[in-house]
């Protein structure tokens, strides 16, 4: 006596291969973007995927840099805000001005190297609804705002 075959393996009753709703689409073509995912594609530069894949083998003394300490309290306690950073930075400056506190570019490149975490700036929605890539990347208005 013969098994029944599985349900829906044999019947033509799945979803279609290209969906039909716009949403759908968009999130198919997320999926097959992220399939197709490499380092090279991803908008990273050259230094950046060479420390990916070879990460340094030590990290930055902080103990002996207390301006490199503060100013990475400082991008810490602001949530990365640049605006907030570059204030807080020419307050304490303008206050002592033999402090040495570093640039906000040098405080990202010092989270980085502490990290390996590095940012990859995407325009996107005024309103947050949605960022400009994948699907969305020629896109100059938000699909989902009116």
């Amino acid at each position: 006596e013969a098994e029944d075959p599985e349900y829906g393996r044999h019947e033509d009753n799945g979803a279609p291969a290209v969906a039909r709703l716009q949403e759908l689409r968009d999130q198919q073509k997320f999926i097959e973007l992220l399939k197709d995912a490499t380092l090279e594609k991803s908008k990273l530069d050259a230094e950046t995927i060479a420390r990916l894949r070879d990460p340094p083998r030590s990290l930055p003394d902080l103990a002996r840099d207390p301006d490199y300490r503060y100013a990475l309290r400082l991008y810490m306690e602001n949530g990365h805000s640049e605006k907030a950073y570059r204030g807080n930075r020419f307050a304490a400056m303008e206050r002592d001005p033999t402090l040495e506190v570093p640039t906000y570019e040098a405080i990202e490149r010092l989270v980085a190297d502490l990290t390996g975490v590095t940012p990859i700036k995407t325009d996107m929605c005024v309103n947050s609804c949605c960022a400009f890539t994948g699907p969305y990347e020629s896109l100059e208005n938000c699909p989902f705002c009116p």
